[in-house]
């Protein structure tokens, strides 16, 4: 998994900041929005709108929905700006800057699209169509096949746009800005603007000779890092100098792992792997 190298990159470093986003969940079980800390999944997405860099982030739970609109028509939602979020519709920033904020919640996205202006957003509201339920039920950060559905698939009549403000009080690893209700089959649930806390150090995945190449981006206190993760069970032997990386994580094979003059972080993977500190 590329995203093992995160983690090391970020270990090897020690330090980390916080930066807080603030999407629609919405609760489609009944038992509750329920969320995980960024610290605590292997989530990777653009939450910031910062020009495509993927950062570890707060999330929903794969029984839970994330209020979406693929405005790009790609068939997947790309960033948090096709998330209705104060970032919703917005500019996307360059150079690790964060994207242009609009809103102040993810109501107040949603709003813009209560083209009738009575405070409910339902079938009689132009776009009501367009509107998806993200569910991300492998809980990878990633739109797949089948995850996007339609309000009225999912039986979801309306959501209401009034709200309760909750102060951003701490909630399940993340805070609760404001919570209000949508009607599914029926039944009215919890829809939350939930500022998922995540790591706004972001990182960038491309692919290498046989594995996934890291680059994690610098911040004022981490320096920048680069890990090489294998990805094949051949044996072989991964140097630092010549993968062009600070750190090695080993694939299933009988690996040698050999460092150089920076300070290495050697993964051993699940072969039997030898390790080498040479300078």
């Amino acid at each position: 998994m590329p995203y093992r190298s995160t983690e090391i990159n970020r270990n090897s470093g020690w330090a980390s900041r916080r930066l807080s986003i603030d999407p629609l969940v919405l609760d489609l079980n009944g038992d509750g929005v329920r969320l995980s800390r960024y610290s605590e999944n292997s989530i990777l997405f653009d939450i910031d709108n910062d020009g495509g860099s993927l950062e570890q982030t707060g999330w929903f739970s794969a029984t839970d929905g994330v209020l979406v609109r693929d405005l790009n028509n790609n068939g997947k939602i790309d960033n948090i700006a096709e998330m209705f979020s104060e970032y919703y519709g917005g500019k996307a920033g360059s150079q690790g800057e964060s994207g242009e904020k609009r809103y102040m919640n993810g109501f107040e996205a949603l709003r813009t699209l209560d083209s009738n202006k009575d405070g409910i957003f339902d079938s009689k509201d132009n776009d009501f169509s367009k509107v998806r339920v993200w569910q991300d039920k492998n809980q990878n950060g990633i739109t797949d096949s089948g995850e996007l559905q339609t309000l009225s698939a999912l039986g979801i009549s309306q959501i209401s746009l009034s709200y309760q403000h909750k102060g951003g009080e701490f909630f399940q690893g993340n805070e609760l800005l404001a919570q209000g209700n949508f009607t599914l089959n029926g039944k009215r649930l919890v829809a939350a603007s939930v500022n998922f806390l995540a790591n706004p150090r972001g990182h960038n995945i491309s692919d290498g000779q046989g594995g996934k190449v890291t680059y994690s981006e610098e911040d004022e206190r981490i320096a920048a890092a680069k890990s090489f993760t294998a990805t094949s069970n051949e044996s072989r032997t991964l140097e630092a100098e010549k993968l062009g990386v600070q750190h090695i994580e080993a694939g299933g094979g009988n690996d040698n792992l050999v460092g150089d003059a920076q300070n290495n972080w050697l993964v051993g993977g699940g072969g039997s792997d030898t390790f080498c500190r040479c300078r």
